[in-house]
C-alpha cells in the first residue's frame, strides 16, 4: 500500500518538513555555531572577507561560536573535484562532441580531464564523501549549525561570463548538506559578503530557523 509507513525509513509523510512552521518558531535554546573556514580559506579568502568574518565572530561572542579544525574536509574537497570532473565529462561530453566551437575552453578542458577519471577513482571519491560527512554529522550533534564563508569575497560586479567562484559552497553541495547564505556583511562601498550556514542532511527546517535567528540577533547587536 502506498503512503507513509513509520517502520520504513524511506517512506516520507506528505508535508513532513513543514518548513514554514520551523522558520517561524523560536529556537528552544540559543544556537551554538561551529566556525569552519574549510580548506579553501587559506588559498582563496580575500582580505576584505577575512576581516569581515573576524568582526562577525567577535559580534557572536555573547553567544556560543567556536572555530573547529576539520582535517577530513581536505580530503573531501579533493574528492569533490574528482567527482565533479567525472560528471562533467559524462554530462557535457556529448555537447562538446557535437559543437566544440560553441563550448568555452575551460569547460572543454574539464570534459577532457573528466573522461580520464577511472571508475575506481570515482568510487573512491564517493567513499571519501561519506567518511567526511560522518565527521560533519558529528559536529552537528554538538552545534546547531556550521558557520562558514559563502564566497572568497564580496559579490562580484556584474559579469555575463561568471557568477563568481563556488569554492566555498561546492564542498557542502558535494556532501549533500543543506546550506543557506545570508548577506549579513558588506564592504565599505556596500557590496554584500555572504555568511553561509550549513546543517545536517534532511535538517533543512532547523537550519532555516537558525538562519532567521542569526539575522535577528545581529540586527540587535548593531
Amino acid at each position: 500500500m502506498a503512503g507513509y509507513d513509520p517502520a520504513d525509513d524511506v517512506s516520507i509523510r506528505d508535508g513532513r518538513s513543514r518548513l514554514t512552521e520551523w522558520i517561524a518558531a523560536e529556537p528552544p535554546l540559543p544556537p551554538l555555531f561551529a566556525y569552519v573556514p574549510t580548506p579553501a580559506f587559506e588559498a582563496h579568502a580575500e582580505a576584505v572577507m577575512a576581516d569581515a568574518f573576524g568582526e562577525l565572530i567577535s559580534a557572536l561572542m555573547p553567544y556560543s561560536v567556536e572555530q573547529l579544525d576539520t582535517p577530513s574536509l581536505t580530503q573531501a574537497a579533493e574528492a569533490a573535484y574528482v567527482v565533479q570532473l567525472a560528471e562533467n565529462g559524462f554530462h557535457y561530453g556529448p555537447f562538446v562532441a557535437r559543437g566544440r566551437e560553441l563550448i568555452p575552453d575551460a569547460l572543454a578542458d574539464r570534459v577532457t580531464k573528466g573522461r580520464r577519471v577511472t571508475a575506481d577513482d570515482y568510487m573512491a571519491a564517493l567513499a571519501v564523501r561519506e567518511t567526511a560527512y560522518t565527521s560533519v554529522e558529528s559536529i552537528l550533534q554538538d552545534y546547531t549549525a556550521i558557520l562558514t564563508p559563502a564566497a572568497p569575497g564580496p559579490a562580484p560586479r556584474f559579469d555575463a561570463g561568471s557568477t563568481g567562484n563556488p569554492i566555498f559552497n561546492a564542498l557542502w553541495t558535494f556532501l549533500g548538506c543543506p546550506c543557506v547564505t545570508l548577506p549579513l556583511l558588506e564592504t565599505e562601498d556596500g557590496l554584500p559578503i555572504g555568511v553561509q550556514l550549513v546543517g545536517a542532511r534532511g535538517d533543512d527546517g532547523r537550519l532555516l530557523r537558525t538562519a532567521r535567528w542569526l539575522e535577528g540577533a545581529l540586527k540587535e547587536a548593531v
